[in-house]
């Protein structure tokens, strides 16, 4: 029979080793938990109502940043901005934590300064909950605040919802920053724009508006159009090596930057069918022209990829290769016949001229003959 309360372990007649049964509930005692949102009033208006959380999130990201005065703009633009800065700091403090454990491994093999020790590890915890946060940024934040402020869950209970990449003692400095913040923001405690940053506001309001960038684009083409040969080439390949040798931290700013982003979906939708067209055939043709470079590339990038990855991970990414390849078979069965057919197809064009010149150079001793 199940017990209210056993061990996983059965003995041979399929009874429990160890466990509670229902008649000792008369000799335990027994608590009866009251329900969500126990020892809390109810959910706070700012976590109910999205404008407020909007407002509060890009402070609370602005201040993880370390802006001591919040920025002019939408909320969303601000919290991109700090998360952009938040980002790009994290080496620096990356390289401080493998700094931590190299002084704590030293510390902990020779013994002398317990002291030490102790501080040092809680410094290693400190940096290291610092930087899972940083990592996942504002969606972390979002997600305490929905289970802990609107579901009504505890701290180990949110926690456990979102899979513990944040400790319950995270939760509850998380939830009690974003309460002070918030009441510091509305009886005035808060910092308030300063002058630098309203000039620096109105100077991008300006920017937007003057027209700049399309002024600085004309001025680019006919530079280009100026261009040698010479000089074309060697800038091409200035932006290629450049592009190849820093294409990760290019593709982060890409993701990052809502700019850039904005901007490139602006122009591509801009574009006519005829135009979207060309472009990708341009794209096949330069595929088509760099297919071994490319793949070479790809193959050295796989490579490394695969050296960074742990047993488990490259399970996981064995496993979805395999449960991708089961449900698109027919698909890469086609895609596979049409590279051999291509294949094919380059090497009776390489084999032909070929030997309509051996033909020809067999014939020329019979026409002087």
């Amino acid at each position: 029979m199940t017990l209210p309360v056993h061990l996983p372990e059965q003995n041979d007649d399929g009874s429990f080793k160890d466990g509670l049964d229902f008649s000792d509930y008369t000799r335990c005692q027994t608590q009866t938990n009251s329900g969500l949102f126990k020892g809390r009033t109810g959910c706070p208006s700012w976590a109910s109502n999205l404008r407020e959380l909007g407002e509060l999130l890009a402070r609370y990201m602005e201040r993880r940043a370390g802006y001591t005065c919040p920025r002019v703009g939408t909320p969303q633009r601000r919290i991109i901005h700090a998360q952009t800065k938040i980002i790009a700091d994290r080496p620096a403090r990356i390289a401080t934590l493998d700094k931590l454990t190299a002084e704590y491994m030293a510390l902990k093999t020779a013994g002398t300064d317990p002291d030490r020790l102790r501080v040092v590890e809680r410094q290693i915890r400190a940096l290291d909950g610092k930087l899972v946060i940083d990592k996942h940024g504002p969606s972390l934040v979002v997600g305490i605040v929905q289970y802990y402020f609107r579901c009504g869950y505890d701290s180990v209970e949110t926690a456990g919802a979102l899979n513990h990449v944040v400790s319950p003692v995270g939760v509850r400095q998380i939830t009690h920053r974003l309460t002070q913040l918030w009441e510091q923001m509305q009886d005035g405690g808060d910092r308030k724009p300063s002058k630098d940053e309203l000039r620096k506001a109105e100077t991008r309001a300006r920017w937007r508006l003057s027209g700049y960038c399309r002024k600085q684009s004309e001025k680019e083409k006919a530079e280009r159009a100026a261009e040698t040969p010479e000089e074309r080439e060697a800038r091409l390949r200035y932006h290629r090596e450049y592009y190849y040798a820093h294409r990760d931290r290019i593709a982060a700013q890409q993701r990052a930057n809502w700019k850039k982003r904005d901007k490139a979906m602006e122009r591509y939708r801009s574009l006519t069918p005829a135009q979207i067209e060309e472009r990708r055939r341009k794209a096949r043709e330069y595929a088509a022209k760099k297919r071994e470079k490319l793949n070479a590339y790809a193959r050295t990038r796989h490579a490394a990829l695969v050296a960074k990855m742990s047993e488990e991970e490259k399970a996981i990414r064995r496993a979805q290769s395999r449960a991708y390849a089961d449900a698109h078979r027919e698909r890469i069965r086609e895609v596979h016949a049409a590279h051999r057919a291509r294949k094919k197809a380059e090497q009776e064009a390489i084999i032909a001229p070929e030997s309509s010149l051996g033909s020809g150079r067999r014939a020329l001793p019979t026409q002087f003959a």
